[in-house]
């Protein structure tokens, strides 16, 4: 991480440098929804389970500086991130063993939910004109925050509804922490920007974000014959999000043109 912000430095300087004229100070802010999804390998992942998105919401700000057609921007977010999956048992010989020991068929519906703060480094081109599109692209640094809350509910033939029942993860580096604390990410944003008047433009935009696996790699697992060791596979998380936002330009000049 230190070697990102690193490179956000130093882009910050080049900036500078190649922005004699036509610069500008960027402060907006934004909010959107997003439609994340989880997806799992190894001791994560449960044969013929189906994962899909959940919709989740985001917010923050922005800072930034413009120069000519490109700027790079950075700033805060707050986001909801998590997944759904359904696995469904409708075989009798293959099916849910209930606390009891007594067998049942159904579908278990699993939702996840955790929370993000994160901070992007993009760089963004942005056509001319009143009307311009922009693509924006570049690694974000993403913070958990509060706990990694699952929810799993049954809908069997014999047993009826069971749940939901919560359970609750940590973020961390120790063995029964789920998900590590922090994690880099990568965000490809198309989009377009109106311009209201001198200073103030509106923008919306469509990004995708990945971020990998977000596993703890220290997790540790027990197996049928209750020995513990590290679990293996992934735990990966992408969204779609759809944003839209204001900003704040402030006009300024590096240097001289003589």
């Amino acid at each position: 991480m230190k070697n990102l912000f690193l490179t956000a430095a130093m882009t910050f300087i080049f900036i500078c440098q190649m922005s004699a004229q036509n610069s500008s100070i960027i402060l907006g802010v934004n909010g959107g929804t997003n439609f994340s999804k989880m997806s799992f390998t190894g001791d994560f992942s449960t044969q013929d389970e189906k994962p899909s998105r959940r919709i989740g919401f985001q917010g923050g700000i922005d800072l930034g500086v413009k120069f000519g057609n490109f700027s790079f921007l950075t700033g805060f977010k707050y986001v909801q991130r998590g997944g759904k999956t359904e696995l469904r048992k409708g075989d009798p010989n293959d099916p849910f063993v209930m606390p009891d020991g007594s067998l049942d068929v159904g579908v278990q519906n699993t939702k996840t939910r955790f929370t993000n703060i994160s901070i992007p480094l993009l760089l963004r081109y942005q056509t001319a004109g009143d009307l311009s599109f922009s693509i924006s692209l570049g690694p974000v640094i993403n913070k958990g925050i509060g706990s990694i809350k699952t929810e799993e509910t049954l809908n069997l033939t014999v047993n009826g509804e069971i749940g939901p029942n919560e359970y609750e993860n940590t973020y961390g580096d120790l063995g029964d922490d789920l998900f590590r604390g922090g994690t880099v990410g990568f965000m490809f944003s198309p989009g377009i920007i109106y311009k209201l008047n001198d200073n103030g433009h509106f923008r919306f935009n469509m990004t995708y974000n990945s971020v990998g696996d977000v596993k703890n790699d220290n997790f540790l697992t027990a197996d049928n014959f209750g020995n513990v060791g590290k679990a293996s596979g992934s735990i990966k998380s992408n969204a779609l999000i759809f944003e839209v936002g204001y900003e704040h330009r402030i006009d300024f000049n590096i240097g001289s043109k003589y």
